[in-house]
């Protein structure tokens, strides 16, 4: 049955009306509101541009597109209330994509404008700041790429963690494409009670079963990274609960001799909770034979991290570990530990 929801749910800190705090919910519009615009001008810097030629259009009465223009330059500060306003909307750089187009589209028409009334000083400047602007933008592009281009930390760890991956139980929160063993390892865990069972594992079963189906009714099945993926079993821990630790790792034990984990911080939409425990249970009962990164770094788990680092648009929702440590080298994915469970 569908439930529709408090429009004031969205908004204040609480979601609930009767204890609406004004001064709380004015520093968050205040913050969010900041917060936005940042963005907006780190990755378009054309705003600034934009707001101080503003007044001499304005002024200027043979300005003939005045009206549209003012419609379409308050159009940019509507995605940013709304955020601000918002208590459960995130402001991430990627929902202002759109607001850069409409920045870009305006300084097309002051251009033209400019032409148009031969400002030639100030053709001069625009043509020197956006000449900065491509410069900075191709130096961003150039280090995301090259961060990018050096893999995820996972492909690089697993390349080298020298035993044969078909002996590796990979407890880790891949969430990639799964072969026909991978599924059938799911049904083994489930049948022996080592997953708890509810709704949410019930229907995740099912379409397993069903996915088996499929793969051995059909000839050819495209398999992304089919080298990578041949020999590895990992378990979702975000998807699917553990029963009980020692009982799961006793099972695990008789077709595995060694366990991945992640040592740092998963994704955020992850089940960080559940890692942690899985985490402190191995430490306490298997040895460390090999650990991913000896040293600290500051660990971008998604592209959109990378992005969001060497644009300078990073907050504490990106949930990016050591970020306020620059002294550290910034790496893609996170960090990795291989343990014997024998």
């Amino acid at each position: 049955m569908f439930y529709a929801e408090n429009p004031w749910q969205f908004i204040g800190s609480s979601g609930k009306v009767e204890i609406f705090n004004l001064n709380v919910f004015l520093k968050e519009f205040i913050n969010d509101f900041i917060i936005s615009f940042k963005f907006i001008y780190l990755v378009e810097k054309n705003i600034i541009f934009l707001i101080f030629f503003l007044p001499f259009l304005i002024l200027n009465k043979n300005f003939q597109l005045k009206k549209e223009f003012l419609i379409i330059f308050f159009l940019i500060f509507e995605p940013i209330i709304l955020f601000s306003l918002s208590e459960n909307i995130i402001p991430q750089v990627r929902y202002f994509a759109g607001i850069n187009s409409v920045v870009l589209i305006l300084i097309a028409i002051v251009f033209n404008e400019f032409i148009k009334l031969n400002y030639k000083y100030f053709i001069v400047i625009f043509l020197i700041f956006n000449f900065y602007v491509i410069v900075n933008n191709i130096q961003k592009y150039n280090e995301i790429n090259n961060m990018l281009s050096k893999n995820h930390s996972f492909l690089n760890f697993n390349k080298n963690i020298e035993v044969r991956h078909s002996k590796v139980f990979y407890l880790v929160d891949l969430s990639f494409q799964e072969s026909l063993n991978q599924n059938k390892y799911y049904i083994k865990l489930y049948d022996n009670d080592l997953i708890k069972k509810d709704n949410s594992s019930k229907k995740f079963y099912n379409h397993i079963k069903q996915k088996i189906k499929k793969i051995q009714n059909t000839n050819e099945i495209l398999i992304n990274d089919l080298n990578l993926k041949e020999d590895l079993i990992y378990f979702n821990y975000s998807i699917n609960k553990i029963e009980n630790l020692k009982s799961f790792f006793e099972f695990v034990k008789k077709d595995f001799d060694y366990v991945v984990i992640e040592e740092s911080r998963p994704f955020h939409l992850h089940d960080a909770h559940t890692q942690k425990k899985i985490k402190s249970y191995i430490k306490e009962n298997y040895i460390l034979k090999k650990i991913f990164f000896n040293k600290e770094k500051i660990y971008l788990k998604s592209q959109q991290d990378v992005i969001s680092y060497y644009a300078n648009t990073l907050t504490h929702y990106n949930y990016v570990e050591n970020i306020d440590n620059k002294d550290l080298e910034p790496v893609f994915g996170v960090n990795y530990g291989l343990y014997k469970l024998k």
